[in-house]
């Protein structure tokens, strides 16, 4: 909507509008195969309407529409083929001030398109014999949203939100290409700061689609929630908590065709402690739990049904020498176990420890040394019942050890401020030792990465990078076309 007449529009309103129109020169080509329309012609329209009736209130609505239209082959089917799309939105948003704001916006999207395709079945294989037919696909989509937040005072935010969604597809002589989705989603934010230096975040979320198809409809429903806080004692020390809890449900109306009725829990437990003892150290401790519970409903698919519960410490050391050389520490402790329901023979019990060091030194002028450490040791074993004990109890037996050990080293350099260069090199072993016969096996393994970087401006506005690589691995699982590779990349920029 444009007003009429010269100079500006009147206070409070405001509008575009654009319609174009393009024919399109490309030749159609036939090659006896399924064919979309080309665009022999086209037009498009957009509208936008503006309004602010109150400093507090405003509403805008938009069209927007495109209308196509081609000639399509098969065999010797030759027919003129239409494509359609018009979609309206609308908003509308009241304000109080900084602390309250409610906002309505929805919209509907239709289209519509047309191809020639052979007659299919009810599983979209073409039919024996089939002949060219014209078949049409129609989309329609629409929904609306409602959001709503409030700042009561400065210690408090508070947001809310639905959504509402509905879509369909049809298609003309397949309906096992018909679709229907409704979704609903809702969710709460609550920010506060009860006191200065603590903030706290709470996050809850209700959701659920319904998607129905050819074969089973199948509904799903979400359920989330997520608890976080924040408090800092001092400048160097700071306390972290959070929570999370997460459940899925899978519901299919056919269980005779898709019987993967399931039901997911997570959850999640962590408290961390970070602080900077000195200006050249920093710390960080954190202990984590999970559970993530994986249920079939059907008892044909409940064999798989299992818990698996994770606990995990983990430290981090960062140390920074004038600002120039630099080491980092990583510990991780971690404990899995997989509970099975009704299988527990398949009960499994995995233990990892990890110890991860690097650091990075510069010899002279551009020239930097980067060192690096791994160790990683696995244990895994099961869950039996134990010959040697009356009763025969269910004992945990390690079944075998893991023993990973790498080494890195790599040396860099800038030559003439745009000329790089970087090599680096990494060697390792894997030991496996199985506690059921006392075998071991070792498995050694490298890699030697050298690499070149030319990074040039040019012309006051562009760019050059040339940039080539060449990676040699040695090992037993390095696959022949990858023992040794060339990476030559280019990249020109300009900027017009």
């Amino acid at each position: 909507a444009t007003p009429s007449g010269g100079g500006d529009p009147p206070v409070g309103l405001g509008g575009t509008g654009n319609e174009t129109a393009r024919p399109n020169r490309r030749t159609p080509e036939n090659k006896g195969g399924l064919r979309r329309p080309p665009a022999d012609g086209a037009r498009d329209f957009a509208a936008r309407l503006d309004l602010n009736p109150a400093e507090a209130l405003s509403f805008t609505t938009g069209y927007s529409g495109a209308r196509g239209t081609g000639t399509g082959e098969l065999l010797d089917l030759r027919d003129q083929l239409e494509t359609r799309r018009d979609s309206i939105n609308v908003k509308t948003e009241v304000k109080r001030g900084t602390a309250i704001t409610l906002s309505f916006s929805g919209g509907v999207l239709e289209s519509t398109s047309e191809r020639l395709d052979f007659k299919r079945d009810d599983i979209n294989v073409v039919l024996p014999d089939s002949i060219p037919i014209k078949e049409r696909t129609l989309h329609r989509d629409w929904g609306g949203d409602i959001d709503f937040s409030w700042t009561p005072a400065a210690f408090m935010d508070l947001s809310m939100g639905f959504s509402y969604k509905e879509g369909e597809k049809r298609v003309s002589n397949n309906e096992s290409q018909a679709k229907d989705d409704i979704s609903e989603n809702f969710d709460l934010r609550l920010g506060l700061r009860p006191w200065k230096d603590q903030v706290i975040d709470v996050h809850l979320k209700d959701a659920e689609s319904f998607s129905g198809q050819y074969t089973s409809d199948k509904t799903t429903r979400l359920r989330e929630a997520q608890f976080s806080s924040n408090q800092s004692f001092s400048r160097s020390l700071k306390l972290t908590l959070d929570a999370y809890f997460f459940l899925s449900q899978d519901f299919y109306s056919n269980p005779s065709k898709n019987p993967q009725d399931r039901d997911q829990l997570k959850e999640r437990y962590t408290v961390t402690v970070s602080g900077k003892a000195f200006e050249w150290l920093t710390a960080e401790n954190s202990v984590a739990y999970f559970l993530n519970r994986d249920i079939m409903i059907r008892e044909s698919k409940s064999i798989s049904n299992k818990d698996k519960t994770t606990l995990t410490w983990n430290s981090r050391l960062d140390y920074n020498f004038f600002q120039k050389f630099s080491v980092s520490q990583n510990m991780e402790v971690k404990v899995s176990k997989d509970d099975f329901v009704f299988t527990e023979e398949q009960n499994a019990l995995t233990r990892e420890s990890t110890l991860l060091t690097s650091a990075s030194l510069p010899l002279y002028g551009s020239i930097r040394l980067d060192v690096g450490h791994e160790f990683k040791l696995r244990q895994l074993g099961s869950f039996l019942p134990d010959p040697d004990v009356a009763g025969n109890p269910e004992t945990f037996f390690l079944s075998r050890r893991v023993k990973k050990e790498d080494f890195r080293l790599g040396f860099s350099a800038t030559l003439l401020k745009y000329l790089k260069f970087s090599i680096k090199e990494g060697l390792g072993r894997e030991v496996t030792y199985y506690y059921t016969d006392g075998s071991e096996e070792t498995v050694p393994y490298g890699s030697l990465d050298t690499g070149l970087v030319y990074d040039r401006d040019f012309l006051g506005a562009g760019k050059l990078q040339i940039n080539l690589q060449h990676q040699a691995k040695f090992g037993k699982f390095v696959r022949e076309n990858q023992r040794s590779l060339w990476i030559p990349t280019l990249s020109i920029e300009y900027n017009f």
